[in-house]
Parts: structure tokens; sequence; C-alpha cells
């Protein structure tokens, strides 16, 4: 009997430990990401100085930055939404993956890996981050043909993007292909939720 007692004690401990760690991930991409101690952010209409891979074919098109980890389960619930937004405008705007990794062929892989299929830059230290404002992933930064700042933020409030009302960067890519001003969003865009970058975890 102590034995049963014994073994349905320690049953009931592991469990709830499991548990424990399942509620500590899922809360935790519920709050937004802290930002980083020396954090600048960038406005709309910040100008971006960026050399895209392939800068001969990507010339006179808005830019969509999308800044992806591997390692964050976010950016991987984002990935299906991406693909989708490729499909569907990958001809009318560049799409270019902004990895932290260390170097060209973790990067591609890690693209691959989820069905990803687009140019991407290593951004290993940071500095396209910081110069978007940006500590989180994913997001997105769309820049417009003179590589300013047109939009700047998530894709959605929720995490596989389902809710098309909130599909913030779909609606900001439409916008800016009709060359009309940005869509009047909610404050949730500014408020990144996500992973936080390995460049900014270093400092």
């Amino acid at each position: 009997m102590k034995n049963n007692i014994l073994i349905f004690t320690f049953f009931l401990l592991g469990f709830s430990g499991i548990m424990g760690i399942f509620w500590y991930e899922e809360m935790r991409f519920l709050l937004p990401t802290p930002k980083p101690k020396n954090f600048v952010d960038k406005k709309i209409g910040t100008q971006i100085h960026l050399s895209p891979p392939n800068s001969k074919e990507t010339t006179n098109k808005p830019t969509l930055l999308h800044f992806f980890s591997a390692k964050c389960p976010c950016s991987r619930f984002n990935a299906t939404h991406l693909r989708e937004l490729y499909e569907k405008f990958g001809k009318k705007i560049n799409f270019v993956a902004i990895i932290e990794a260390s170097n060209t062929q973790e990067a591609q892989k890690s693209l691959q890996k989820n069905g990803l299929e687009m140019d991407f830059v290593l951004d290993k230290e940071g500095r396209i981050a910081d110069s978007c404002g940006v500590y989180s992933t994913p997001q997105a930064v769309i820049l417009d043909k003179n590589q300013k700042i047109y939009y700047k933020g998530n894709y959605n409030i929720t995490r596989y993007c389902a809710d098309e009302k909130t599909q913030f960067a779909r609606l900001a890519l439409e916008a800016c292909i009709a060359q009309k001003p940005l869509p009047e969003f909610s404050k949730q865009i500014l408020k990144a939720y996500g992973c936080s970058l390995e460049s900014d975890e270093d400092n």
C-alpha cells in the first residue's frame, strides 16, 4: 500500500512539473517581449540603408524584412502565414529574411526546414535589427521603394495569424503596393510578441 502511495506521489509530482513547464512556455509567449536596456526605437519614415541579395533584381520594389529565428517557436508558428504572403505578393514585393545565424549554411538550412524559400541576410550582431528598431522574432518591417520604413510590427495578434482582421503585415503590404497611406492599426502592432534576439541577450 505504501509503495502504491509513493508511486502515485512521484507520478503526481512529475505530472505537475511537466504541466508547470507547459504553462510557463505558453504564458511566456502571451506576454510582450521585454525591451533591451539600450533599445532605440525607429519611427515610420526612417531611412534604412540595406543592400539586399540580388540587388539588381530587387530595385524599384518595396521590401518585406522578415526577422526570423529557427530557435523561436513563434517564428515557426508564423511560417505558414509567411509562405502565404510570399505566394501572394512575391512578384511585387522583395522578401528578405533577417537571421542571426552564425553562417550562411545554418541560415539556409533553418529557412528550408520551415518551408521558406526566400533571400536572406545574416545579422549575427543584430545591426540590421537595431537600425529597424526590432528586438523580437518574428517581426515584419516593410520598406517602401526608397527604403524608408513603411510598416514595423507584428504579423498578427494571434500566433498562427489565423485572424484575418488582424493580419497587420498583409494589410500593410496591400496598402503599400497600392501606394496608399498606412492603415491605422491598434497599438497592438507595436508591442512585440515572440522571442528576444540573441544579440540583445548577449549584451
